[in-house]
């Protein structure tokens, strides 16, 4: 929409400014999932979507207004591509922030730069939560042997040893079992040389998300906690709303405010959180984008979180994020195409009342590939995450 505005110029005649309400052109660095279902949200409100990915036949290749194919570390080609959009945003974290930094000085991105560069590294990520008085798990930065000896013996075992960047879905994470000088080389030099943390190990009861949207006013909401279940580091399921003692979940409500207003956060947060068995929480990691656990508010909110940050993206007021029902989201991995010899038989999950499945049109199936979701609306996530579970197992039948 165009707002014109009179102006009263030098020589008291009457000008015309144009100015854009809303912006009309946005891009997403990343094709995957995520930019795939914001891309669908940001359509609906009539916005032409740019979309970078290194791979040609990503999800979003196929419905992006524009697509451009790049590398994620071309300097240039993502400078091009930012040149001929309003607005940019990105789907995960892997970008150089260096990269963004130039870009902000001539558009805008949400969230910014600054922020991306805090939660994409794992060493300024926990430093930083501990600064502003947010606990995590006890950790330590490794760099040589030494460190990790000497933080081993500080944190013990079974202990975790992660890369400081670059890793998601687990990759880059090795459970520590033993103190052994020997088996410690052996595990540090599967990182070779690059920097890691070592996190003391966290007797959790419990796993869950909770995702808060922040526009550039200032304005905040956030979605019932979501309660997760991970197989081999993968989120395997999640359960909304999840049940979190009142106390804990006020705590980390709390937590999710104080972290995305001392980060000037314009845009989505994803704060991933311990729940221990007396009741506290630790943050575990942020991601400052749309995230699988929340994948089931397409269905399940009064606002998904893709409309959500569509919302932010194009200047307008926050939307409601009621639960309409509640219910499951699982996740299907390309284990399942690989189980079955081939695509699954969606029919099964077809005319189920209440069941929505999501394919993301990836091509190439592969194990812990995430190739889609099912959701189940239920008035009891529980009996829906058992009937989802069962209706995964037909599928790879």
């Amino acid at each position: 929409m165009i707002i014109k505005v009179s102006l009263l110029c030098e020589n008291n005649s009457l000008g015309v400014l144009e100015m854009k309400e809303h912006p009309e052109r946005i891009g997403i660095l990343g094709g995957g999932q995520l930019g795939l279902m914001l891309c669908k949200a940001l359509q609906q409100l009539g916005v032409k979507v740019s979309v970078y990915d290194p791979t040609p036949d990503c999800p979003c290749a196929s419905i992006a207004d524009y697509f451009a194919e790049g590398s994620f570390s071309d300097h240039q080609a993502i400078l091009g591509f930012a040149s001929d959009i309003e607005i940019l945003t990105f789907e995960f974290e892997n970008i150089s922030s260096e990269t963004l930094i130039a870009i902000e000085k001539i558009k805008k991105i949400h969230p910014s730069p600054a922020v991306l560069y805090i939660s994409q590294d794992r060493i300024r990520e926990k430093g930083y939560l501990n600064s502003i008085d947010i606990p995590t798990a006890k950790w330590r930065e490794i760099n040589t042997l030494s460190d990790l000896t000497s933080g081993v013996d500080a944190l013990g075992v079974p202990s975790i040893l992660k890369t400081s960047s670059m890793g998601y879905d687990g990759r880059g994470q090795i459970r520590l079992s033993s103190s052994e000088p020997a088996y410690l080389k052996e595990c540090l030099d599967r990182f070779e040389g690059r920097a890691a943390v070592l996190e003391q190990w966290v007797p959790f009861i419990q796993e869950f998300s909770l995702i808060g949207a922040r526009d550039s006013r200032g304005n905040m909401s956030f979605w019932d906690p979501f309660v997760n279940h991970h197989e081999n580091h993968i989120l395997e399921s999640t359960l909304y709303p999840g049940f979190i003692p009142p106390k804990s979940a006020e705590l980390a409500l709390f937590m999710g405010k104080k972290i995305m207003e001392s980060m000037n956060v314009v845009g989505l947060l994803t704060i991933e959180f311990f729940l221990l068995p007396d009741g506290r929480v630790l943050v575990n990691e942020l991601a400052p984008r749309p995230h699988n656990s929340g994948h089931i508010t397409i269905e399940a909110s009064e606002t998904s979180q893709f409309y959500q940050l569509a919302l932010i993206l194009t200047g307008r007021p926050l939307g409601s994020v009621g639960v309409i029902k509640p219910g499951a989201m699982i996740n299907l991995l390309g284990d399942l195409w690989l189980g079955s010899k081939g695509e699954p038989d969606w029919n099964t999950a077809s005319g189920i009342p209440g069941v929505f499945l999501h394919l993301y049109g990836k091509k190439t199936p592969k194990n812990g590939r995430k190739m889609g979701h099912l959701t189940f609306l239920h008035q009891d996530p529980c009996e829906a995450l058992v009937a989802l579970r069962t209706l995964k197992q037909r599928l790879s039948n």
